[in-house]
């Protein structure tokens, strides 16, 4: 099941297999932070939202949506790990390592690219 399944809406998702990274776009006046971080968990583990642990277990939903809700630039970074993933949150974007689960080998996070 995809994000779209489900209505939570990210503007793009791609893998960057030069960092070994899944990027997800999303538009903070239409997206939370945390609402995009469980799009992008969501699309990469092909699960329906409901069958993830809460997205609280891993880190103060409230506060990333605060963080983020009054961030203006791109300067603003939260990385936390989640669902055994390595996510980095910014303003615009979530980024999320590759597990060796995925295929092999071992991951890294990437840099955000600027919008």
């Amino acid at each position: 099941m995809s994000a779209e399944d489900t209505e939570l809406i990210l503007e793009s998702f791609t893998f960057r297999p030069g960092s070994e990274t899944y990027l997800a776009r999303y538009d903070k006046m239409e997206t939370s932070a945390s609402m995009a971080v469980v799009a992008t968990l969501t699309e990469i583990s092909d699960v329906d939202p409901t069958e993830m642990d809460p997205l609280f277990q891993s880190i103060d939903v409230e506060s990333l949506d605060a963080l983020f809700r009054g961030a203006t630039d791109g300067n603003v970074r939260v990385t936390s790990t989640v669902a055994g993933r390595e996510v980095t949150v910014t303003n615009d974007a979530v980024i999320a390592n590759r597990t060796p689960d995925d295929d092999s080998g071992t991951v890294g996070i990437g840099e955000v690219p600027s919008t």
